[in-house]
């Protein structure tokens, strides 16, 4: 369901007027007002096609007063997304819908409770507020990501000489681009299965209990061998790279490993806390990433040759490590170790 909002997201900010696209949420279909403005600013922003009074009733509780309650479960980081400035927004959402928005106060948890006479109105306005919180999620930070770590004692130093290496070609063939700031360390060496928006300890918990509830899809995996040997990297041109990677495998081959984390990531869309990007997830340990390094004064990513490094290394061994755990790394956060900090383990 979320996947299908963020569809439309980048059409509602464009410019069509003449065939106003139709968002699909649940059974319900809408027509789109593509203003350009916020959701909570526009007017009549979502527009009922074909409501049903069953398909309306679906998500709703009917009180004993003959109202009509619905419910939206978001962190309170969201609260001021619906309120708006001066609770401008809100007061749009109600007076457009004739429903009653009621948010906890700061500092209180609980759902966002939206009340009304008619169904429909409290169904479009729980709606345009479900918009309001996927709008603000979209640009909100990534703060967690799921990961494989990469471990053992040999990759401190197949990173150390791989780095070595590569600076070695930097120095004596010409500048290709490199600083040493790029290169990763063999403490922070992962596989990334997808990247988490968990903004409080509902989201946390949430994510906790999506990848516990996965175990069963990797435990014929504990134990074994990833191997790491090789590298490639992610764009078109060898010459302008962001990012090179180190390739991975078991002792048969990706497929089994690529499956589980397909299922793993497919399990964190299902549950909202991962966007839908590819049908695979790319299993890869990042070795060279230029983001780690800027260019300041043009405030660019900046891009390097990878053509020599990837006859060089194209069959280097970095090593083995054993899948024994997936991480909830926080984003950004190391330990004194300086391993990332973990929010959640699993152990298989």
């Amino acid at each position: 369901m979320e996947s299908d909002m963020v569809a439309i997201l980048d059409e509602i900010r464009g410019d069509i007027v003449t065939r106003p696209p139709i968002l699909t949420i649940g059974k319900c279909n809408y027509r789109v007002n593509t203003s350009g403005k916020d959701f909570g600013e526009q007017d009549n922003a979502l527009e009922d096609t074909n409501m049903a009074d069953d398909t309306v009733m679906e998500d709703l509780t009917e009180l004993s007063d003959g109202s009509f309650l619905a419910t939206v479960s978001a962190s309170g980081q969201f609260y001021g997304k619906i309120i708006g400035k001066g609770g401008q927004t809100k007061q749009r959402l109600e007076q457009e819908t004739g429903a009653k928005i009621n948010i906890p106060r700061k500092g209180q948890s609980g759902n966002i409770t939206i009340k009304g006479q008619d169904p429909r109105a409290v169904a479009s306005c729980k709606t345009r507020v479900e918009l309001l919180i996927l709008e603000a999620r979209q640009h909100a930070p990534i703060t967690h990501f799921l990961s494989i770590p990469i471990q053992g004692a040999e990759f401190a130093d197949s990173i150390d000489r791989f780095r070595d290496t590569a600076m070695e070609i930097q120095n004596s063939e010409g500048d290709i681009g490199l600083s040493q700031e790029m290169f990763n360390t063999s403490t922070k060496l992962h596989l990334t299965i997808g990247v988490l928006k968990l903004f409080d300890q509902q989201d946390i918990n949430k994510a906790k209990q999506v990848l516990q509830e996965c175990a069963k899809k990797l435990k014929g995996l504990r134990g074994t061998k990833i191997i790491v040997k090789g590298v490639e990297y992610m764009n078109d041109d060898p010459a302008a790279v962001d990012v090179l990677y180190a390739k991975v495998s078991l002792d048969d081959g990706p497929e089994r490993l690529q499956v589980a984390v397909n299922e793993i990531a497919d399990a964190f869309v299902d549950a909202g806390l991962l966007d839908s990007e590819n049908e695979n997830v790319k299993l890869h340990a990042t070795v060279i990433n230029s983001k780690w390094m800027r260019n300041k004064r043009a405030n660019a990513r900046k891009t390097f040759n990878a053509s020599k490094l990837l006859v060089k290394f194209k069959k280097y061994e970095f090593g083995q490590s054993l899948l024994n755990a997936i991480h909830i790394e926080k984003m950004a956060k190391v330990d004194a170790s300086g391993h990332y900090q973990s929010e959640y383990v699993l152990n298989l």
